[in-house]
């Protein structure tokens, strides 16, 4: 007996509507694109990280990732998974969060502000268990930000600065870092320290001349106290910040100079490393 052509065509949209669903459910592979779309649909991105030969990582996509429970959990989430071994996006958002344990998954806003993480292999409840607390506690940092952000108490700017700083959040740390150096009450290390976190949390926030004026002058104050080290360090964050902002060719001519002038330094493997990968074949500088 054949069905009715109301039941058929119920379970053909059925069929449809699963479909697209599915397909909606396919995790993007470009940063750029998946940052987005969550900017669009203003929705987090969950990212994957990684590798081929991660045998942790294929248990994660087989025991979570496939689940009724992820796929409900993921709903207003863009999903995104990167190669931490592409030599490009994987490899770069790898070395932006540290996150070099796999599998791990990270959780980010469209601005790549740390929301959320959580390393290694869990069964899909405990998973999504994790990613939720994480959230919670996000959701507290942002409260304790708009309470203490004009605070003139340094301890507490300090450790919600450094906080931001980890999340990736550039703007919110270059914020409390000013905050903490208005108050006037640091040690001339402690002043050395907070505006080497200033320059780079303004590299964060892609403001590259705000970052390029402040490395400057907190440079000539370490060179006047003989702070070698942090004179080393500024030198650095000079090519880091030519190349977040796409100048390959500045970046270059900083490590080569910075090799020249301290062949011993500690932080040598660091320029060499990164001279070989703007020399590497498909390195693009972005």
């Amino acid at each position: 007996m054949r069905a009715p052509l109301a039941t058929l065509l119920i379970f053909g949209m059925t069929v449809l509507a699963a479909a697209a669903a599915a397909e909606n459910r396919d995790w993007l592979t470009s940063v750029d694109e998946a940052l987005e779309l969550a900017q669009e649909k203003d929705q987090p991105v969950l990212v994957d990280l990684y590798a081929e030969w991660c045998g942790w990582c294929k248990r994660l996509e087989e025991d979570v990732f496939s689940t009724p429970l992820f796929e409900e959990f993921v709903e207003d989430y863009v999903l995104l998974r990167v190669d931490t071994e592409d030599g490009g996006e994987g490899t770069r958002l790898q070395q932006r969060f540290k996150a070099y344990s796999l599998p791990t998954t990270l959780v980010l806003d469209h601005r790549q502000t740390l929301i959320a993480e959580v390393q290694g292999y869990a069964p899909a409840a405990q998973y999504v268990a994790t990613i939720e607390r994480e959230i919670a506690s996000f959701d507290e940092l942002i409260r304790g930000y708009e309470r203490f952000k004009e605070s003139d108490d340094p301890r507490v700017l300090g450790i919600l600065a450094d906080e931001w700083h980890k999340r990736n959040d550039g703007d919110r740390a270059a914020t409390l870092y000013r905050q903490l150096i208005a108050l006037g009450n640091l040690t001339a290390d402690q002043m050395l320290r907070t505006r080497y976190q200033l320059v780079d949390a303004l590299r964060i926030a892609t403001r590259y001349g705000q970052a390029m004026t402040e490395l400057s002058a907190a440079r000539d104050q370490a060179a006047q106290m003989n702070e070698t080290a942090l004179v080393q360090r500024f030198d650095l964050m000079a090519a880091q910040v030519s190349l977040d902002r796409g100048d390959c060719d500045t970046a270059r001519v900083t490590l080569e100079a910075f090799l020249g002038t301290y062949p011993a330094s500690d932080l040598s493997k660091a320029a060499k490393r990164t001279l070989r990968d703007l020399d590497a074949e498909g390195y693009r500088c972005v």
